[in-house]
């Protein structure tokens, strides 16, 4: 308000000031003011609160509004410097900044990420596996999906729980059209290469997922990644559930069975360790393949159909 007030003649003047005082919103001003947008949006990373950290995904989308192709040229500056701490603030934000700005590809934000799988990961899921309240934060995207009314399924496994909220309150918009579930629109609309490095990385951070992921995936056209790579990856990984899935789909019946039933002999052994020995010798010897391994692999039979 003061420079507003009484403007300095040189605003560069107030420059060291107000960065030694820790007047980060005076220095966004000046560096605004100036005309040195990548300046500008640095300072909200500089920022010793973290919530003012999240405010840099609205002051990029901000600039990016102007038709001023030296902001432009400072907001695509400042994201591919500081890619990695964006998409570690808010990697579901910085994919929405990356499809708002023609000059922004995705390739080119996941090969600066390649040191740093981590938040390679959290960019990916992202871009092809979002969540449900990964709202559509640009309005390009949101008019889109407006348009095409979109909801997640009542059976999505991601839809959120019942807290007692309206029905209305419950209706979701779903950000990436082409990945929506029980939509019309079954193109994938990324190459293949990212489904298969964030299947790798899922295998890593969250193998839990993969199953849900390949199902999710599987009738896309084309098919988002190659059988043979997700056996490979799955096997390396020990991924049991997305080995016997791809073994399935690859019409090798029998190495899925192999597979199944090696996952279950390790389960039972796992349980047999934890069990005191008192109590083991009293338990009868398991089937190889109870009731319920039988249905689980009828389950993957299934889903492969």
């Amino acid at each position: 308000m003061i420079l507003k007030l009484n403007p300095p003649q040189s605003h560069a003047d107030y420059i060291d000031s107000a960065r030694e005082a820790g007047f980060f919103r005076v220095l966004e001003y000046i560096y605004r003011m100036q005309g040195q947008y990548e300046l500008a949006l640095c300072t909200y990373l500089e920022h010793p609160d973290y919530a003012y950290h999240r405010s840099v995904f609205s002051a990029i989308n901000d600039f990016a509004a102007k038709s001023n192709p030296s902001a432009t040229a400072g907001v695509t500056q400042f994201v591919l410097k500081r890619t990695q701490e964006l998409a570690d603030i808010d990697a579901e934000s910085l994919a929405s900044v990356v499809e708002t700005i023609s000059a922004l590809e995705h390739g080119a934000i996941i090969e600066l990420l390649a040191e740093h799988p981590q938040s390679q990961f959290a960019y990916l899921r992202a871009l092809l596996d979002p969540t449900p309240d990964a709202l559509s934060r640009t309005p390009r995207l949101h008019a889109q999906i407006s348009a095409a009314g979109h909801i997640l399924s009542a059976g999505d496994e991601r839809l959120p729980p019942d807290i007692g909220l309206s029905e209305e309150q419950h209706i979701v918009i779903y950000p990436f059209l082409s990945l929506v579930p029980d939509s019309p629109d079954k193109t994938s609309k990324y190459p293949p290469k990212y489904h298969e490095r964030y299947l790798e990385l899922m295998c890593t951070y969250s193998p839990g997922s993969v199953l849900r992921y390949l199902k999710q995936s599987a009738d896309l056209t084309p098919e988002p990644f190659r059988l043979s790579y997700v056996r490979s990856v799955c096997t390396r990984h020990k991924v049991g559930d997305g080995l016997v899935w791809a073994l399935v789909r690859l019409g090798d019946f029998s190495g899925a069975l192999q597979t199944l039933l090696e996952h279950v002999d390790t389960e039972v052994e796992t349980i047999r360790a934890a069990v005191p020995a008192s109590a083991s010798d009293s338990v009868s010897q398991p089937a190889a393949l109870e009731e319920a391994d039988r249905e689980r692999l009828v389950e993957h039979l299934d889903a492969a159909a």
